[in-house]
């Protein structure tokens, strides 16, 4: 797939996401693998939009899921409302996978801003909008904004 189809898609999806009817608070954009009927690794770009339960403290459960690598912390407060999960192959971004990762990231994060910069007022719910790799607890913090208690149950 070229790299304009992924840039589509990727832009195509993050804003069906953040345009939910729910409109989720909190994205987390993950990228995780899978292997191909080649048997080799390939690198995926999912998307979750969540709302925290009217009980969950988002702040604590990050905490405690960095401090614990566990991100059943950060599950167990949020309820998903919307995701694409393995739909988005980023062959193209990390042609030698796992090597020089960092020039692919850059190429997510910068197609991330772009689309939220484009798009401000469809950003402007969203509180938090984290990057990184799934089981990874070292986030790039996209969107950081304080949090406000939402109506979820």
């Amino acid at each position: 797939m070229s790299e304009l189809l992924i840039v589509k898609q990727i832009e195509k999806t993050l804003l069906e996401i953040v345009s939910h009817e729910d409109n989720p608070t909190i994205i987390f954009v993950y990228i995780d693998t899978s292997i191909d009927e080649k048997m080799e690794t390939v690198p995926f770009l999912n998307i979750y939009g969540s709302l925290i339960f009217d009980n969950g403290n988002f702040e604590e459960a990050l905490k405690k899921a960095v401090y614990n690598c566990d991100s059943g912390y950060i599950e167990d407060v949020l309820e998903e409302i919307d995701s694409s999960s393995f739909e988005i192959n980023l062959s193209a971004f990390y042609p030698n996978w796992p090597e020089k990762l960092e020039f692919g990231d850059h190429k997510v994060i910068n197609i991330i801003n772009s689309v939220i910069d484009k798009n401000q007022e469809k950003f402007n719910l969203v509180e938090k909008l984290y990057f990184a790799y799934v089981d990874n607890f070292h986030f790039v913090k996209i969107i950081d904004k304080p949090i406000h208690k939402n109506k979820l149950y």
